[in-house]
């Protein structure tokens, strides 16, 4: 929920709404609006204003829009009026899933595909309407989380209890947010104050025991007995706090998980016996803080994220590793300033300045092939974005970022890379039902050419509850410091992938139900593949062509006052045109890897006052390993089961079954998915 802030004996004149925006101070000639819009865009950003304004007043009233996002225009926006598939995923919605992480709930998303290597705190990616997982945007509070030396975001990083909701936008969405926004992006908003004052969650997991055999490096088995501590091999513990001093809103959320992952599954691939897995250990932990407060007429919001993780990488079924060990440590801090009234009425303003911090440490002390790699990523950085409004049917949002990454490693060296980037958005509203938004965005990088992007959407307001939505756009993704620079095969002439995107869709919001339905086609060029050169070399090109075709359906609906269902399906028909050596036709056939044709979840949920009933299935048809569609992966479906009952206002209890399906799943080839789990937990209130 979003808020529009207006205090009495103001007119309200700046009017956001599904029929357009207006303003049109009284006595204000437009040469003067040009003015101050001259003023705005060439002169250093001021927060001197007069502190009479204050939000924090006594005298503010709040007025609350409902169905309003942020992300997919940089401005608050309806959902109705976005002319892109969107999905909000709330606090509630997050608590009665049971998922473990973020990348679990996502998955359940339309559009959305989860790529997971298996045990508790293991890589998790996702890919959306089949990109590439460095092909989506994570952003966390509006700030870029992509690691620029990988491309990606492990989405296992990032902790559940910090988290207010989630906005999801699909397709294209560079004009606005540069680089890595091909097929979407995610954007984490953290929490400013909890339900409670003081919240603690305590949670086991729990295997079934079972004999098994256990296989280390060389392929050397091991006849192991059941153990009986699988029952206790996942422990976490979560607590948040939140209180509120004069103005401001404080908060803190922390959590620290240990876990054996030492389960037994069947391995029907490579042993046809059950297996024990190995070094997979776990123990992590994960603080968020954060502040916010009003001053100088506008929010204030401080917020920082720490995380400390080391495991064991047990490798894959066929290359096991014994004694593999990683060590994460990431931080960023950011601090955020916005307001509604920046020295007039018909001028926003969102400042975002950040900084993040990256190391991995890789360890393996094998006695015939010993590595150990270090990287470390510094990123600080600043965005802004500014809405001008005056005429009634247009209005400019306009902004600037910058950032500058500095990476230091064993592989690539030291590298850095600034960039630099300028975006121009102008909603037309034509009429008061029919909106037209062009978007241009230019892209200035230090080490590869610069790139200029553009989105065209449309919205048509069938109604108060109903629109049709259309666009068009360039996106693309930069290319890694890994893709340029590794040792002896970086290649330095390397240029973005592009991609060409078009949707159309329709969207209804109502009380008890809601709908969404789109089809979309996206053309991909200059993929950055990995090939040998002439000399046998790996080393990265730009060679893939790939075309995705598919649709995408939602359906959220309230059968009776305490029981929802939500369902969602996506089809992609995803083409290889071009690949590592060979150019294809549509005549061949040849699936782009890792993306299924079919996907699906259902969702049930039965809700009263002391208790809470949750189901998930998610569904998905067979992949492919590689281009070449020579390496099939099976089909699966699985489902989880969570029941939670409110015992008291202070204490809640809760038990599910994670992970149920007829065998053992992957997602990625060779890194199976663990089977099933018990999960009781208690939950205390204050």
């Amino acid at each position: 929920m979003s808020k529009v802030i207006w205090k009495p004996g103001d007119v309200p004149e700046k009017i956001t709404s599904r029929k357009g925006v207006g303003f049109m101070p009284a006595g204000n000639s437009k040469l003067k609006a040009y003015i101050m819009l001259f003023i705005v865009i060439t002169l250093p950003v001021t927060l001197f204003t007069d502190e009479n304004e204050d939000m924090g007043s006594d005298e503010t009233e709040i007025y609350e829009m409902e169905d309003v996002v942020v992300t997919a225009t940089r401005t608050e926006t309806e959902i109705l009026d976005v002319p892109l598939h969107i999905t909000v995923i709330t606090n509630d919605v997050i608590q009665a899933s049971g998922a473990k992480n973020v990348a679990e709930i996502l998955a359940l998303q339309s559009g959305i595909t989860l790529q997971d290597y298996g045990p508790e705190g293991a890589q998790q990616n996702i890919s959306i309407r089949g990109s590439g997982s460095n092909g989506v945007l994570v952003l966390i509070n509006g700030v870029r989380l992509n690691d620029s030396r990988s491309g990606g975001m492990d989405l296992s990083l990032i902790p559940l209890n910090s988290i207010e909701k989630i906005e999801i936008v699909r397709g294209g969405t560079s004009a606005l947010y540069g680089a890595d926004a091909v097929g979407g992006i995610i954007n984490i908003i953290t929490k400013k104050r909890n339900k409670r004052k003081l919240e603690i969650n305590l949670e086991n997991r729990s295997y079934i025991p079972g004999n098994a055999v256990a296989i280390s490096e060389g392929g050397i088995k091991t006849e192991v007995d059941e153990d009986w501590m699988d029952l206790f091999d996942t422990q976490e513990a979560n607590v948040g706090y939140s209180d509120k001093i004069g103005e401001a809103d404080i908060i803190t959320c922390g959590g620290v998980t240990n876990a054996q992952n030492e389960y037994v599954w069947y391995d029907s691939e490579d042993t046809g016996d059950y297996r024990r897995k190995t070094n997979a250990e776990l123990f992590k932990t994960d603080l968020y803080t954060g502040i916010s407060f009003p001053l100088l007429s506008g929010k204030w919001n401080i917020a920082g994220l720490f995380h400390y993780s080391t495991k064991g990488l047990p490798g894959s079924l066929t290359w096991p590793s014994t004694d593999a060990q990683q060590t994460d440590i990431n931080g960023n801090g950011s601090v955020q300033y916005n307001t509604k009234n920046f020295f007039t009425p018909c001028l926003t303003m969102d400042i975002k300045v950040f900084y993040k911090y990256a190391t991995l440490n890789y360890q393996d002390p094998d006695e015939t092939y010993p590595s150990e790699d270090l990287h470390t990523t510094n990123t600080l950085g600043f965005d802004t974005t500014q809405e001008f409004l005056y005429f009634d049917q247009l209005s400019f949002v306009y902004g600037l970022n910058f950032f500058y990454d500095s990476v230091e490693s064993t592989q690539i060296d030291k590298r850095d890379r600034t960039g630099i980037g300028i975006f121009l958005e102008t909603p037309i509203f034509l009429t008061s039902f029919f909106t037209v938004t062009p978007v241009i965005r230019y892209d200035i990088y230090s080490d590869f050419p610069n790139d200029i992007t553009f989105k065209l959407g449309s919205v048509y307001n069938i109604s108060d509850s109903a629109s049709i939505k259309s666009c068009i756009s360039k996106a693309y993704r930069a290319p890694t410091f890994n893709d340029l620079y590794w040792p002896v095969s970086g290649n330095t002439d390397l240029v973005s992938e592009t991609a060409y995107n078009a949707d159309i869709g329709f969207s209804l919001v109502r009380d008890q139900i809601s709908i969404d339905l789109f089809g979309y086609i996206r053309w991909m060029k200059d993929e950055i593949k990995w090939n040998p050169d002439e000399s046998g070399t790996w080393r990265p090109f730009n060679l893939g062509e790939t075309l995705y075709p598919g649709i995408e359906s939602s359906f959220r609906i309230t059968l009776w006052e305490r029981v929802k269902l939500n369902m969602n399906y996506t089809f992609i028909y995803s083409f290889v045109l071009k690949g590592r050596e060979t150019e294809y036709t549509f005549k061949d056939n040849m699936r782009v890897p890792y993306v299924p044709v079919h996907s699906a979840s259902i969702g049930f949920e039965y809700k009263d006052k002391g208790n809470t009933l949750e189901l998930n299935t998610r569904l998905e048809s067979e992949r492919w390993h590689d281009e070449t569609n020579d390496t099939r992966i099976n089909p699966y479906w699985l489902m989880n089961v969570k029941y939670e009952r409110f015992i008291s206002d202070n204490f809640n209890i809760s038990f599910g079954v994670e992970n149920i399906s007829t065998g053992t799943i992957q997602t990625i080839n060779g890194y199976p998915m663990p089977p099933v789990s018990i999960k009781t937990g208690i939950e205390l209130l204050f």
